[in-house]
């Protein structure tokens, strides 16, 4: 069994360079995978 969660960035600019910064280092300490997408933009 494989868990997932699914999280949105409430901003519609996304992650500043310094939290995106301090995300990708947690993700990478975590030891676990972590993907991140983008979806297409609501019209």
């Amino acid at each position: 069994m494989t868990a997932t969660r699914t999280v949105r960035i409430g901003s519609s600019h996304g992650l500043h360079a310094r939290p995106a910064k301090l995300f990708a280092q947690a993700a990478k300490d975590s030891g676990v995978a972590v993907t991140i997408a983008r979806t297409p933009a609501s019209p």
